[in-house]
């Protein structure tokens, strides 16, 4: 599935549709080159799910933030992360069982440490827009992008028909 956000509000529209379908646990797999909108989409959604605007940050040096609202977000950026090791010393493993979503940036580079069942969000610049190609890897993943596709069909450019 595409979806084509041309603003930053469809941008914003789309984490917040992606907010209120989705169930911990959950994994959410970023991809897209640097400066594509990954971090900003993260914010979106974190603060659709009741986390204080103004804490969320990227985790590009940290490698892991982890907050909390009306559900668990832990954010990871494997970009620095240079070897399995590394990778699998963030405990990360401990976190998809539980009940948080696991937002993953660069997890191209680890795939093979993350859930089967997960969805993966892949972000391309062109021209001025961005499109979010959206793929759901599993029965559950499927499922949730299946409904938020419907309600995205029920919306012009992100915003409500009239």
């Amino acid at each position: 599935m595409h979806y084509l956000v041309t603003r930053l509000e469809e941008c914003k529209r789309f984490a917040e549709l992606m907010a209120s379908h989705i169930q911990p646990p959950m994994v959410l797999a970023l991809m897209g080159t640097l400066g594509s909108g990954k971090t900003q989409w993260t914010r979106f959604l974190a603060e659709a799910l009741q986390i204080r605007p103004g804490v969320i940050a990227s985790p590009t040096f940290t490698l892991m933030h982890i907050y909390s609202g009306a559900s668990t977000v832990v954010h990871v950026d494997a970009f620095r992360i240079k070897t399995s090791d590394e990778f699998l010393d963030l405990g990360l493993d401990e976190w998809f069982e539980q009940p948080a979503i696991v937002v993953v940036e660069w997890p191209e580079r680890f795939s093979e440490f993350l859930p089967q069942d997960r969805i993966e969000l892949t972000f391309e610049e062109h021209q001025g827009s961005r499109t979010i190609c959206a793929e759901g890897l599993g029965s559950r993943s499927s499922e949730v992008l299946a409904t938020v596709q419907h309600h995205w069909a029920l919306t012009v450019g992100g915003e409500k028909k009239p």
